[in-house]
């Protein structure tokens, strides 16, 4: 589960790169919220879900 805490401009977590975006806290614990751009939340959610779907979520590790 992903929660959107705001949205705005920001360096993304991922890419390192300057970019409009989201702050997102995840449920599987991690400790503080993330700057997401929206092409890298897109790109991890469709991850996530090919994972849920092949068995490979961290559920059945």
């Amino acid at each position: 589960m992903v929660t959107i805490e705001s949205t705005g401009k920001g360096k993304c977590s991922l890419s390192g790169k300057e970019c409009h975006g989201i702050h997102v806290k995840f449920a599987e614990g991690s400790p503080q919220k993330v700057f997401l751009s929206w092409r890298s939340l897109q790109q991890l959610v469709k991850l996530k879900s090919q994972d849920s779907i092949t068995g490979k979520d961290e559920k059945t590790k």
